[in-house]
């Protein structure tokens, strides 16, 4: 097993050779995670399923996106592939293998005073998606965002009207406005659903 530190990246890697032929793989958390990989690696090559080349971040999206587009809807595979090419497209053309937990979380933490708690995790969990996918494809072998926590959301109580202040807001409001509000109220449909009634 030749698992070694790379200070450069700041990351574990591995580093093999197989009938004379160099195999690597870097961008690991933990030695332990390193010499899994590397183990596995060892494996596909005996198994002839091992890919030579390494995706870039993009290839998995892309991959990514086309499941989302197959098993979800079109419209939530374009959200994401939005927020994708919005916020993470300086990952684009990075090999997978050596995106790690650090350069996730930066480009995280830069979006921290612009963003909510929920949409920051709501990223985070496209992200998980991609990595997983690559996994479960066999492309790469660990996903970087496992090891990062996701931000904590506040767990405030929506606030619920009481009766003293819907009769409040129906005295203020114009006839159209009342119908409306008690429309809702009386059916506990919701905002947009009650403006398609006719």
């Amino acid at each position: 097993m030749s698992v070694f530190w790379r200070k450069d990246r700041k990351c574990w890697a591995y580093e093999f050779q197989h009938k004379k032929q160099p195999y690597r793989g870097s961008g690991f958390q933990t030695k332990k995670a390193a010499a899994r990989a590397e183990a596995e690696a060892r494996d596909l090559l005996r198994s002839g399923k091992f890919r030579t080349s390494i995706p870039t971040f993009r290839e998995l999206a892309v991959d990514d996106l086309k499941k989302l587009s197959t098993y979800h809807t079109q419209a939530w595979a374009n959200q994401v592939q939005w927020k994708l090419n919005r916020y993470f497209n300086a990952l684009f053309n990075v090999d997978a293998d050596s995106i790690t937990a650090g350069k996730i979380q930066r480009i995280l933490l830069d979006l921290n005073s612009k963003k909510k708690p929920t949409t920051l995790n709501e990223y985070r969990k496209i992200l998980n998606a991609i990595f997983n996918l690559g996994i479960r494809n066999n492309l790469i072998t660990d996903n970087p965002i496992r090891h990062l926590q996701p931000f904590p959301e506040d767990d405030t109580p929506k606030y619920i009207p009481p009766q003293a202040d819907f009769s409040k807001v129906l005295q203020v409001a114009t006839p159209e406005q009342r119908a409306h509000l008690l429309f809702m109220k009386n059916t506990m449909c919701r905002i947009g659903t009650s403006r398609n009634v006719t």
